[in-house]
């Protein structure tokens, strides 16, 4: 691959949307660098993997530093890891200290250390660049749901960050999405669903299931949770419509 092909910098790679994210870009001629916190699984598309461990902020610079080094500048950053913690329903406050500050540690501290460090990268590169930083979120920044505490803070933080980035970069050309997965697959059909496990952005338990519908995708049928990260992927590679007023972005230029 071209040594002037643009980069996608993925944190959180993990076997569903992460992994998929990284393949749609990867067919588009991107070069692809991951992170996850357990040692390189190859899938065909990555160039480079570094182990991490987002539950402490400190090493997001390293990260963009060995991206940098090894590949160059990202234009794509794809913040997709996420940490909960459950909590008693009926008692939230019983969630310890701990719990609650590592969650939000993963969740919220090491996206803005990678949000910040993305929009340093932005300012280096030329107009005609992505420079577009995606944070996989979910209904947890408008919705309460009672087991997820620790999830739900760093969503509703997270979503702040990202609508107040997007607004102040915006005249610089650098886009801030929150990509909202499960306002824009609406799941339908399913016999007795688990409300809070299809609040889960990376549908990790979902078993096979019906039909899947929204505006673009009525009619559609899915057979795995595979299937759906894959449109995941896909969409986040080229148009997304994203909730709470955030503006329909053109994510990367071909």
């Amino acid at each position: 691959m071209s040594s002037t092909s643009p980069i996608i910098l993925v944190l959180g790679s993990g076997p569903n949307v992460g992994q998929h994210v990284a393949r749609a870009f990867a067919s588009r001629g991107y070069r692809v660098a991951l992170t996850s916190r357990n040692p390189s699984e190859k899938n065909g598309t990555e160039q480079l993997h570094i182990q991490s461990d987002l539950s402490n902020p400190d090493c997001v610079s390293d990260v963009f530093s060995k991206v940098k080094q090894s590949l160059g500048i990202p234009s794509v950053v794809v913040y997709n890891a996420a940490a909960a913690t459950r909590n008693d329903a009926e008692n939230p406050l019983s969630l310890s200290q701990a719990d609650f500050i590592r969650d939000f540690n993963v969740n919220t501290a090491s996206v803005f250390a990678a949000a910040k460090l993305a929009a340093i990268g932005f300012s280096e590169l030329p107009d005609t660049a992505s420079k577009t930083f995606i944070y996989t979120g979910n209904i947890l920044n408008t919705t309460i749901i009672a087991p997820l505490l620790s999830l739900g803070v760093g969503k509703s933080a997270t979503a702040h960050i990202i609508h107040s980035a997007a607004a102040a970069y915006s005249d610089r050309g650098f886009k801030c999405v929150f990509f909202d997965s499960l306002n824009i697959v609406i799941i339908a059909n399913v016999e007795t669903p688990d409300f809070t496990m299809l609040m889960n952005a990376n549908l990790m338990e979902l078993q096979p299931m019906g039909i899947l519908t929204d505006k673009r995708m009525a009619n559609s049928t899915f057979t795995s949770p595979a299937e759906i990260h894959k449109v995941l992927g896909s969409r986040l590679l080229s148009r997304i419509s994203v909730t709470k007023g955030f503006q329909i972005n053109e994510l990367c230029e071909y």
